[in-house]
């Protein structure tokens, strides 16, 4: 018996220091490891390639939602409609349900923060949430990885599209260089103010709250945009105000926006606009009150007094006019008119139904009106169009059918003292400057190359939902992804 546990504990020593079949061990750790690296990078792939999936049904979701918007459709039928291409996209009976009308919001977006705003009164930027969840039965799941208990994962993406529109060229001031509005003014019915480069504010404006509701049913809040501003940050270079200006400027917490920069060309814009008003063929800046396509060239002579030919039918024959004035034009048709010298001055007469064009400097006397009216200057100097004070644009019934009038210049324009834009448009390359009265901007339009330097102690107004008589881009940008 003795001579048996001998022998048992002679074997279990010699194999105690027996090292061969380490290895064996040794790899089934290696195996374990990487099974589990291999499953994690298949399971990984997985879980990048449902991502991308998703994220390509939330950008066409979002990117559905703005252009039906755009198109005119309400917020719940664009809603419908980021439902409908997210499921065309990844259907119901395979994916569940990736996106649901609560994920689909309208709203104000910050570009420098990042941050979206639900409003879904208002149509600036939509925001679509798209998910697949354990909680509502269609999450990804797992290969490899559900041998060491991870059966599934949750995945979202989420995209921010921006209605691309080039912000305030309707109603409002849009400017590439720097916009200064002065003090004590009032903001009502979604007047809109946009500065590629920074806008000024001194104190006691007053800001309209709530949005004003369009004719067209939609939302227009008043708007002062600028490129990079941080959400409400007193320190931000694009918005300058004073260092108490949220109290002394009621509503321009609200009001002010970080939309990013929009490189709008003014200079083509002009370009553009003239050629279609000039252009016999009907286009989208073809004037209603122009019914004669011919163009009719006025030469205004030196002298000191009495009118030419008048309104000569022949437009082959230059009409001859002494001194300026409404009689020298042709109306309903396109006059284009020479001058001795350098400038051009307009009487304080009423010109309607008329488009004037010239390479002059226009000088508005005190009381100039004009109504369905349209004047052109090619002259590149900074003041190419000056009035001391009185200049009166466009028509009382701003919001109605008629009566829109245009200053459009390769130039600036200084107005000295009182101004009215009611429904009137004012398109220069250079700076705009301008002193208004207290009721003096209503659907009015200022669209300026350089700055836009403002007033004080006026109201400004827009048309919510009217299409007004502007001269506006004839192509709408599409919807912009959020960077």
């Amino acid at each position: 018996m003795q001579i048996g546990v001998n022998r048992a504990r002679t074997f279990f020593r010699g194999h105690c220091r027996d090292e061969e079949g380490a290895m064996s061990v040794l790899n089934l750790y290696f195996l374990m490891t990487l099974a589990i690296f291999g499953g994690i990078a298949i399971d990984m792939a997985s879980l990048i390639s449902a991502r991308n999936q998703l994220q390509t049904a939330s950008d066409v979701a979002a990117h559905a939602a703005m252009v039906s918007l755009k198109n005119g459709s309400t917020v719940a039928e664009a809603k419908e409609k980021a439902l409908e291409y997210a499921q065309a996209n990844m259907p119901t009976g395979r994916y569940g349900d990736v996106l649901r009308e609560e994920n689909v919001h309208f709203g104000v977006y910050w570009q420098a923060s990042k941050k979206f705003i639900i409003q879904d009164n208002l149509d600036e930027a939509v925001m679509v949430t798209s998910d697949r969840l354990a909680e509502n039965a269609n999450p990804v799941s797992s290969f490899l990885l559900r041998l060491v208990g991870f059966n599934e994962f949750d995945v979202r993406s989420q995209a921010v599209f921006i209605n691309g529109d080039v912000p305030c060229v309707g109603a409002g001031f849009y400017a590439e260089g720097r916009v200064d509005l002065q003090a004590n003014n009032t903001f009502t019915e979604g007047f809109c103010v946009h500065s590629n480069s920074h806008v000024e504010i001194n104190n006691g404006n007053t800001f309209e709250l709530e949005p004003a509701v369009g004719v067209d049913g939609k939302h227009y809040p008043v708007i002062v945009s600028v490129a990079e501003i941080m959400e409400h940050d007193l320190t931000a270079d694009d918005l300058i105000i004073p260092a108490n200006g949220y109290e002394q400027n009621e509503g321009l917490w609200e009001a002010q926006r970080g939309v990013g920069e929009y490189h709008f060309d003014v200079d083509a814009f002009i370009t553009e606009v003239v050629a279609g008003v000039l252009s016999p063929t009907k286009n989208p800046h073809t004037r209603d009150y122009i019914t004669d396509k011919n163009v009719y060239t006025v030469d205004v002579l030196s002298g000191s007094s009495g009118g030419g030919n008048g309104n000569n039918s022949d437009p082959n024959t230059p009409t001859n006019c002494k001194v300026f004035s409404v009689d020298c034009l042709r109306p309903n048709a396109i006059n284009e008119v020479n001058c001795t010298g350098t400038g051009l001055s307009i009487p304080a007469e009423v010109f309607e139904n008329v488009v004037l064009i010239t390479d002059c400097d226009l000088d508005f006397a005190n009381g100039s009106e004009m109504r369905n009216a349209t004047f052109i200057t090619r002259s590149t100097d900074d003041n190419s169009i000056t009035s001391p004070q009185g200049l009166d644009l466009g028509n009382m019934e701003v919001c109605g059918e008629s009566g829109g009038a245009a200053l459009i210049t390769y130039g600036g324009m200084k107005s000295a003292a009182t101004m009215q834009l009611l429904g009137g448009q004012i398109i220069a390359a250079g700076d705009v400057n301008f002193a208004a009265q207290a009721d003096g901007f209503v659907g009015a339009s200022v669209i300026a190359g350089g700055e836009i330097n403002g007033t004080s102690n006026s109201s400004f107004e827009g048309c919510p939902g009217v299409v007004l008589h502007n001269f506006f881009p004839t192509t709408s940008p599409p919807p912009r992804l959020a960077g």
